[in-house]
């Protein structure tokens, strides 16, 4: 198991920055040593509180991340106005 913490604050506001702090919680668990589970928690900034999720399929020379920023959006009553996913792949040569 992996913990991670966060600090975060824009020293000004030009082009989307935000001076306000944002402070973020992540744990990775690898219970199957190729399929790291992500989450993470982070309050403050702009967004107020986000919760995360994601995984991996890791297989050393090959790696695949897939994740969410707001998986809160799903237990919402609202209907979602965006939803973001993001993917990253990984090779190693």
């Amino acid at each position: 198991m992996l913990l991670a913490f966060d600090y975060t604050q824009g020293l000004n506001s030009s082009m989307g920055n935000v001076t306000q702090p944002r402070f973020s919680l992540g744990m990775e668990y690898r219970g199957i040593s190729f399929l790291p589970l992500r989450t993470g928690l982070s309050m403050g900034g702009r967004d107020g509180v986000r919760w995360a999720a994601g995984f991996a399929l890791d297989f050393h020379a090959v790696c695949l991340d897939v994740a969410t920023e707001n998986i809160g959006m799903l237990f919402s009553r609202k209907i979602p106005q965006t939803v973001s996913v993001a993917a990253g792949l990984r090779i190693v040569i």
